[in-house]
């Protein structure tokens, strides 16, 4: 029996089954960004980014509960999201790093970060490549509680079905 192609629109957040949750216990003596949640995509399902798909996140400091500000270090905070392939040897960049105060709004049309990728063009992850949002909490915010954070990621995901 044929498979059919199911594409539907898909929300990556942290409450979807299969994805992973680390908190930032520590700033990295590099500087580089952290993976905070990774979502790896199961097998027989591939996700479709592009230019329209937007991204926000709240980031809560898991020392004091409070969105990760204090000190006047919103600006340093940043974010990035990426598509590892399985052996988390390649990269690819769907939305460069940025401050953390731009991707805060989750209503706002005007303000929502959308991803960097050119108008007209997709990205895939395939099954089995994870989608990786990852944080470097510098200074004074080092830690971050991921289970009282929260993200929202808007793509498309593309299932191969049994039945039409």
């Amino acid at each position: 029996m044929a498979t059919a192609v199911k594409e539907e629109i898909f929300e990556l957040n942290r409450n979807v089954a299969g994805i992973t949750e680390r908190d930032l216990a520590a700033k990295t003596a590099d500087g580089s960004l952290v993976p905070v949640w990774e979502y790896p995509v199961p097998v027989g399902e591939a996700l479709v980014f592009d230019s329209k798909d937007v991204f926000s996140a709240y980031l809560e400091d898991e020392g004091v509960p409070a969105e990760c500000v204090g000190s006047g270090v919103v600006a340093a905070v940043k974010v990035d999201i990426v598509i590892m392939d399985s052996s988390k040897q390649n990269v690819r960049s769907i939305l460069n790093m940025l401050q953390y105060g731009d991707v805060t709004d989750f209503t706002d049309e005007d303000k929502l970060a959308h991803l960097d990728i050119a108008p007209g063009e997709q990205v895939i992850a395939r099954e089995q490549e994870r989608v990786c949002i990852r944080v470097n909490c510098p200074g004074a915010v080092a830690t971050l509680d991921a289970s009282a954070s929260y993200f929202r990621l808007t793509c498309k995901r593309v299932r191969h079905t049994l039945f039409a």
